[in-house]
């Protein structure tokens, strides 16, 4: 977004790119307005807010009340600001489009990241699915002691193996690497299953032609495409993106304080090095979440 990503939807709120960066925090409530009933000052909380609204890399944030929960007791102030956006956003696929139920088998792709590790906690932990996870090597302990039953490096093209054709119910696809990726995904699946991916092409096409012209384009590609992979074989395509939610967050809360998930820190910045972080993870050096202390 810092290269003018989602430009042509942000002109339509905001004057002009630059925008203040940043979707998840956590910290102390100082400031409630006249219609707020659920926290007071002085409350610890965690929140991750609205797509295009202010950044949360700031000393200071607005917040909505329905954007917020009260963070777990057990974990830090860093530790919670590395949870609620990508947590909320593997949340929403879940329990939203997915509607994953115990026991189901899923593979998560791209697992070593903020949305795919939470997904696997997730998943193994809370839901008692059979897990596979695609990462690097580097990242297979992690995702082991994260809950994953089944690694992938996903450097080996692993979609004519036993352990990968036709194995699971659905798949999480969280890396935008093209039609070759998603072809391996969609190999995962049993007739029947469910591809979701977090990447969608609304906000490029829009960039590219428009948000009048754009937008409409690009719903209608991606049910086209859905209908066509669903014909052809059998499998349910769909996008699945983040959404704020309160009572979401809430229910996460109570999972880290019945010690159901953990935390995915990659790096710690400082705020005033925020210029050499974004550029630690567009290098891809990031193995977990980026998080700054405003502490430093």
């Amino acid at each position: 977004m810092r290269k003018g990503y989602a430009k042509s939807i942000v002109s339509m709120s905001q004057s002009e790119l630059p925008l203040v960066l940043g979707r998840d925090c956590a910290g102390e409530i100082i400031q409630v307005g006249s219609d707020v009933w659920d926290y007071r000052v002085g409350d610890r909380v965690w929140a991750a807010n609205a797509p295009f609204s202010n950044g949360t890399h700031a000393d200071y944030v607005v917040m909505n009340e329905s954007e917020i929960a009260k963070k777990p007791r057990n974990l830090s102030d860093i530790e919670a600001a590395s949870v609620p956006f990508a947590a909320l956003t593997a949340w929403n696929a879940i329990f939203s489009t997915a509607k994953v139920g115990s026991g189901m088998r899923i593979l998560v792709n791209g697992a070593s990241g903020g949305v795919g590790f939470f997904a696997v906690n997730l998943l193994k932990n809370h839901l008692n699915c059979v897990v596979g996870a695609t990462s690097s090597s580097g990242s297979f302990e992690k995702l082991k002691n994260g809950g994953a039953d089944l690694l992938f490096d996903y450097n080996v093209d692993n979609s004519e193996s036993p352990e990968w054709k036709g194995q699971f119910d659905l798949v999480l696809n969280c890396v935008d690497k093209g039609e070759e990726v998603q072809r391996r995904c969609i190999k995962a699946l049993k007739r029947g299953g469910q591809y979701i991916s977090f990447n969608s092409d609304l906000v490029r096409t829009s960039d590219s032609e428009g948000v009048l012209l754009g937008l409409p384009k690009a719903m209608l590609d991606n049910r086209k495409r859905s209908e066509q992979i669903h014909e052809q074989q059998g499998i349910r395509f769909d996008t699945s993106l983040f959404v704020p939610s309160s009572k979401a967050l809430s229910s996460i809360t109570r999972l880290f304080e019945s010690k159901q998930l953990v935390t995915n820190i990659g790096k710690v910045f400082s705020l005033t090095d925020i210029k050499d972080a974004y550029q630690y993870f567009e290098d891809g050096k990031s193995n977990g979440k980026i998080v700054f202390d405003h502490s430093k």
